[in-house]
């Protein structure tokens, strides 16, 4: 009998340093369990266990910004993102952008097909409204490992052009580089 109180003692203690451990750092708790071989509980079904391994997510919202994509890029800017701050002293709101399960849909695909002057089909630009999960774990996601988060989409909203000014600032780019097509 006297053997069962420090073991439930022991027990006891555990469990209010996880509930405490989960009240302070959810996200580091999460990824730790998922580490040493716990599912992601962080993970919907609505994302492949292999897309996200171990990064832990936040809760589904709404976000609008800005999606630019081509070769090897797919970056999302919000500025309802929470701010990162990065290795090279800027402050970070974008994220890898993951499509829905089911695809980003027409709307979308035609906007980031658009072809414009001198960048050809390099690179596509929408402005959305889109409902997802951002990471909130830290983490190293996309191409080269290049974003602080990644993003997953459950549902496009609204897709539009991108601001005329970014695609200016873009052309002017490539025009500088003598990348022109």
């Amino acid at each position: 009998m006297s053997a069962k109180i420090p073991l439930l003692s022991t027990l006891l203690a555990l469990c209010l340093g996880l509930i405490a451990w989960y009240h302070f750092d959810r996200s580091s708790l999460l990824q730790s369990a998922c580490e040493v071989g716990f599912p992601n509980y962080s993970r919907s079904s609505e994302i492949a266990p292999e897309a996200l391994r171990c990064a832990t997510l936040g809760d589904k919202q709404i976000y609008s910004g800005i999606l630019k994509t081509g070769f090897e890029a797919s970056n999302f800017t919000s500025p309802d993102f929470a701010v990162i701050h990065n290795t090279s002293g800027r402050d970070d709101r974008s994220a890898w952008f993951h499509c829905p399960k089911a695809g980003c849909g027409k709307d979308l695909d035609n906007q980031l097909n658009r072809k414009y002057e001198c960048i050809g089909d390099v690179t596509g630009f929408a402005s959305i409204t889109v409902e997802g999960r951002p990471s909130v774990s830290k983490g190293k996601f996309g191409h080269l490992g290049m974003y602080s988060r990644e993003f997953f989409a459950t549902r496009i909203l609204k897709v539009s052009p991108a601001p005329d000014a970014l695609v200016q600032e873009w052309i002017i780019a490539f025009r500088q580089r003598g990348l022109c097509q």
